[in-house]
C-alpha cells in the first residue's frame, strides 16, 4: 500500500480523455456510414454519442471508486500502525473476529459493578432476528498504572470485571464473588446465548497506561476493533457501535444497525436515546423532570409521523458517546477518538460529520442510558450534570433554597462555539472570554482578566496543533477553575414542582 496505482483525474487528463472519446466517436460514425453507404440519421448519431458518453462516465466512476477504496485502505493501515504500536500482546483480544461479523459493540468499563455489566450484556442477549455470529461485544477495562501498582479499589473492581467475562466465556472456573440469585440467572442466560464477549485488558500492571479517561479507553478499543475487521475480512465498512457500560438496548438494535449501513452508504448513525435516572438517587420524579428539561425535552415532542424513520442529517446526529455507530473506515479516517476526559464523543462526532459522505438518525431503535452522579465524565458529561441537579434538588427539598436550577445548555454551547470561532479568527483573548461569559449569562466572579488571558493563550496554543497532537488537560483544568463554576442556569421550579393550593 506504499504507493497507489490509481489516482484522481486532473483537468488536463479529463480534457485529453474527452478529446480521445470525440475522436473515437467520429471514427465510429465514419465506419458505420461507409458500411451503410449513406449518412446516419441525427437520431442514430445522438444514440451512438450517448452510448460513448455513458461508457466514459461508467469507467471514470469505477476508476475513482477504486482510488477512494485504495486511499481508505492506506489510511486505515497507517492509522493502525500509529495507534497500536507498542501495545502489549496480552492487552489484545485473544480470539479472532468471526468473518461474518458486521457490528462490534464497544463498551468502556472503569470501576463498574457486575450489576451494570450484566445489565448491558443481558440486553444484548435479547437481540431479535439476528444471528449471534453477526456481532460481538468488546469490553475495554482500563485504569491508570498507578492504580494497578497500588491495587486501588478501582483496579480491584476492574480485575473482577475481567474475571466475570472470563467466567462467562468458560475461560476461568473462578466464579465472581457475591453473586446474587438474579446475577447467576443473568450469567446462565448470557452463556446459553453464545454471543461473543471479548475483553481488552488495559487494567493489569503490564497493560495499563498513565492515562485512563473514557476518551483513551474508547480510542484504544476502536483501534483494535478496526484491526479485527481488517484482519478477519478486510471489511472497512464494518460498524463500530459506541456505547456505555450502563446502557440497555431495544431488541432490534443490532438488526437496525446492520440495515442502516447495508441499505445506505453512510459514515455514521445514531438512534433514539432515552434516559433512566439511577434508582439509588432520591427524589426520582424531580430528577427525571429536571434532567429532561436540561436535555430539551420539555418542549413540544418532535413529530416523525409522515417522515421516514431513517433521516440523513448534515450535522448533530453523532453527539452522544452512549449512542453512535460509525464504519471502521470512518473511525480510522478521523484518527479515532480524542483522548480527553469529556466531550470526546461530541468532537469525534463532528470529525466524522466533516468527512465526505453522510450521517443519519435511525428512529427505529432505542438505547437507554442510566444517568448516574459522576465527575469523571468530563466537563459536559451527564454525570456532572446530574450531580448539579441532585444538589439543587436536595437543597430545595431541605428548604435551603426556594428554586431548582439546571445548567442552561443552549447558552453554554453558545459560549464555547464563540470561543472556537474567536480562536479560528485569531481574536481569542481574556477580555473576549469575559465578554462571552457576560453575553451568555454566566454568573459573576472576581477572577482578574489576566487569568483569562492565560486560558486564551492555552486554548490558542493547543488548537493550533494537529488534532492528533493536542493535549487538552491543562485547558480542562483551567476551564474547571475559571469557567465551569459560573455556568448560566435556568430556574425550572415552576415546570417540575406542583404549586400548592
Amino acid at each position: 500500500m506504499g504507493s497507489l496505482n490509481d489516482s484522481p483525474k486532473s483537468e488536463e487528463e479529463i480534457t485529453e480523455i474527452q478529446r480521445t472519446r470525440e475522436e473515437e466517436y467520429q471514427t465510429e460514425l465514419s465506419k458505420l456510414e461507409s458500411g451503410l453507404g449513406q449518412p446516419l440519421s441525427e437520431e442514430s448519431r445522438t444514440k451512438i454519442h450517448q452510448n460513448l458518453v455513458d461508457s466514459a462516465i461508467e469507467q471514470a466512476q469505477k476508476e475513482n471508486e477504486n482510488y477512494d477504496r485504495l486511499v481508505a485502505e492506506k489510511n486505515v493501515l497507517e492509522y493502525l500502525n500509529r495507534s497500536l504500536a507498542g501495545e502489549k500482546p496480552e492487552s489484545f483480544i485473544s480470539r479472532p473476529m468471526n468473518q461474518d461479523c458486521k457490528v462490534a459493540v464497544m463498551i468502556p468499563a472503569y470501576n463498574e459493578s457486575a450489576s451494570n455489566i450484566l445489565r448491558s450484556l443481558s440486553s444484548l442477549v435479547e437481540q431479535e432476528e439476528v444471528d449471534s455470529s453477526l456481532f460481538e461485544i468488546d469490553l475495554v477495562v482500563n485504569n491508570r498504572r498507578t492504580d494497578a501498582d497500588q491495587k486501588s479499589a478501582a483496579f480491584l473492581t476492574n480485575q473482577e470485571s475481567i474475571n466475570l467475562i472470563k467466567f462467562i466465556n468458560g475461560e476461568s472456573e473462578d466464579a465472581p464473588k457475591n453473586l446474587t440469585e438474579e446475577k447467576i440467572k443473568q450469567i446462565e442466560k448470557i452463556k446459553k446465548s453464545q454471543i461473543k464477549i471479548n475483553v481488552i485488558d488495559k487494567s493489569s500492571p503490564n497493560t495499563s497506561e498513565e492515562e485512563n479517561n473514557v476518551g483513551v479507553a474508547r480510542d484504544r478499543a476502536g483501534a483494535e476493533i478496526v484491526d479485527r475487521f481488517m484482519t478477519s475480512s478486510g471489511n472497512t465498512e464494518g460498524a463500530i457501535a459506541i456505547t456505555d457500560c450502563d446502557c440497555t438496548f431495544s431488541r432490534n438494535f443490532i438488526k437496525s444497525l446492520i440495515q442502516s449501513f447495508e441499505q445506505h452508504k453512510i459514515n455514521g448513525v445514531s438512534g433514539n436515546l432515552e434516559f433512566e435516572i439511577d434508582p439509588s438517587l432520591p427524589n426520582q420524579e424531580l430528577m427525571k423532570k429536571a434532567f429532561d428539561i436540561y436535555m430539551g425535552k420539555d418542549g413540544p415532542k418532535e413529530d416523525y409521523s409522515g417522515e421516514p424513520n431513517f433521516k440523513f442529517q448534515k450535522e448533530g446526529a453523532l453527539q452522544a458517546g452512549a449512542n453512535m455507530a460509525v464504519t471502521a473506515k470512518a473511525w480510522a479516517m478521523v484518527n479515532g477518538m480524542p483522548r480527553i476526559a469529556g466531550g470526546e464523543d461530541i468532537r469525534f462526532g463532528k470529525n466524522v460529520e466533516e468527512l465526505r459522505g453522510q450521517v443519519a438518525k435511525n428512529y427505529d431503535y432505542t438505547i437507554t442510558s442510566l444517568i448516574r452522579v459522576s465527575e469523571r465524565t468530563g466537563l459536559q458529561g451527564n454525570g456532572r450534570i446530574v450531580k448539579k441537579i441532585k444538589e439543587s434538588i436536595d437543597d430545595f427539598v431541605a428548604g435551603k433554597s426556594d428554586k431548582i436550577v439546571v445548567e442552561d445548555r443552549e447558552m453554554v454551547d453558545k459560549f464555547f462555539n464563540g470561543v472556537l470561532r474567536a480562536n479560528e479568527n485569531k481574536t481569542l483573548k481574556g477580555n473576549l472570554i469575559l465578554d462571552l461569559m457576560k453575553y451568555c449569562g454566566f454568573k459573576q466572579n472576581n477572577i482578574p482578566e489576566s487569568e483569562y488571558d492565560e486560558l486564551a493563550r492555552e486554548v490558542n496554543a493547543e488548537l493550533e496543533k494537529p488534532k492528533s497532537e493536542q493535549e487538552l488537560k491543562k485547558i480542562e483544568k483551567l476551564i474547571l477553575e475559571k469557567i465551569y463554576p459560573y455556568y448560566p442556569e435556568r430556574d425550572v421550579t415552576d415546570k417540575i414542582v406542583e404549586k400548592k393550593t
